[in-house]
């Protein structure tokens, strides 16, 4: 495959030689140790092995490696060619690629979708009696940003006087804390304020009380389905309400 280079802009490209990062070294010398003895040291604490992290792995060690596929680029003018090797596009497992699309997501997020008005950083975290079953089942991960927006959204409308307001939000999950332990929770990128509103755009002590006791209410719904999930496939005829 050919691609041509505009040349109005001045471009350069540094191949990336990942197999000599110690990261990369780490990885291809125990990896494969390490998933034979998880089921036995690590299982009963951290949950079942998922297969997505050995296919996320294999895809990492492939990432920047000629031999694994690669464009042709080549200058219209002075024709200059250069092979590009192709890249995994994975956010967490590899360090290039995942830095690579923080930054484009930044640059779309304050070229394209965040409004020239003031914003705030909020973090929605869970009680620790409940982040054992996000662990289980990732698809609650989805739920809880939604329930994240339902709240921020009812306090907003609460706080506006409005029931037609509609906040503009930006959530990110995370699933570990400062210890890389497991602590599932949601940094938002929030309008707190239209341009026509007071400069004062922290939101009073009681809405945020006020979201907080919502979200927690939500977040316990969620809890008692999974409840009533499992115990009707364990074959008990009783449900939680």
């Amino acid at each position: 495959m050919s691609l041509a280079v505009d040349s109005a802009v001045p471009r350069f490209y540094r191949p990336r030689t990942p197999e000599t990062s110690l990261f990369f070294k780490v990885v291809t010398g125990h990896f494969d140790g390490f998933e034979r003895a998880y089921p036995a040291l690590f299982q009963a604490r951290y949950g079942f092995w998922r297969p997505v992290i050995r296919r996320a792995v294999d895809k990492f060690l492939k990432c920047g490696d000629l031999k694994e596929g690669f464009a042709r680029v080549r200058c219209p003018d002075c024709g200059h060619e250069l092979f590009v090797a192709y890249s995994c596009r994975q956010r967490a497992c590899c360090p290039s690629c995942g830095q690579k699309r923080a930054l484009m997501l930044a640059q779309r997020l304050s070229g394209d979708s965040l409004a020239p008005v003031p914003h705030r950083q909020w973090v929605f975290t869970l009680p620790k009696r409940l982040r054992i079953y996000f662990r289980y089942d990732r698809r609650l991960l989805g739920k809880l940003c939604r329930a994240a927006y339902e709240t921020v959204n009812g306090a907003m409308a609460f706080q506006a006087g409005d029931g037609m307001v509609v906040p503009g939000m930006v959530a990110a999950i995370q699933t570990f804390g400062d210890l890389v332990n497991w602590h599932p929770h949601i940094h938002v990128r929030i309008i707190i304020q239209s341009p026509e509103e007071l400069p004062d755009s922290n939101p009073p002590k009681r809405i945020m009380l006020t979201m907080f006791i919502n979200l927690y209410i939500l977040m316990l719904t969620m809890f008692i389905e999974i409840i009533n999930k499992r115990r009707c496939k364990n074959g008990l005829s009783f449900r939680v309400l």
